[in-house]
């Protein structure tokens, strides 16, 4: 589910007001964690692959440049994963959501899936979706 500025602002206001509360709110409810909601709000993930993520990326293994090369060993995962077919209007981005879009053509038809590629340090914790 993609969560709207004003969903992010709401979950917010809900835990800074009553951590417990929320909390219990959570299994009831099946609301976000604090941190995904955090998370979510200063990264933007668009459709396609997202550039930022790609130098953030060369950034980490270019320290390790000539030096612990078993911390550059990787895997690649791909998964597709299903998604609730709901259409949303995202204001800050004056975009529908909910529509397929593969980052360079977009549809009219309802997205059904998604799919998800990430890598994944095989000696090292080490995690990135692109």
């Amino acid at each position: 589910m993609r969560y709207t500025d004003a969903m992010k602002r709401l979950y917010l206001m809900w835990y800074y007001s009553s951590p417990k509360g929320y909390k219990n709110l959570m299994q009831a409810l099946n609301l976000p964690t604090p941190r995904t909601i955090r998370w979510q709000s200063c990264i933007q993930m668009d459709p396609g692959i997202n550039s930022h993520i790609l130098e953030s990326i060369k950034l980490y293994f270019k320290q390790f440049q000539g030096r612990e090369e078993q911390r550059k060993l990787i895997i690649l995962i791909f998964d597709e994963i299903s998604l609730k077919e709901e259409i949303h209007y995202d204001a800050s981005k004056d975009k529908i959501i909910g529509v397929v879009d593969t980052g360079k053509i977009r549809t009219n038809d309802k997205a059904k899936t998604a799919l998800v590629c990430m890598i994944k340090g095989i000696v090292y914790n080490f995690k990135r979706v692109l």
